[in-house]
């Protein structure tokens, strides 16, 4: 289990953890390269690339649900 200091947050483009966990669950994005392309998080600075990845690892876990796609 991936274990996360603090929820998600792209402080570049104010992209939060809400915003992955949508973007995941409407368009099945599991990288970073494809939360990248979808919601710009993590294409600034990428000091957040990090807690991207424990995200995903969470999600991945089952630590973390996704929300219901809004398609």
């Amino acid at each position: 289990m991936a274990k996360r200091t603090a929820p998600y947050q792209c402080f570049c483009y104010n992209i939060s953890e809400d915003t992955v966990l949508q973007a995941m669950a409407d368009h099945g994005a599991r990288t970073v390269e494809e939360i990248q392309n979808l919601t710009n998080a993590c294409t600034g600075c990428r000091t957040c690339r990090r807690e991207l990845e424990e995200l995903l690892e969470a999600v991945a876990d089952g630590s973390v649900e996704l929300p219901k796609p809004i398609k």
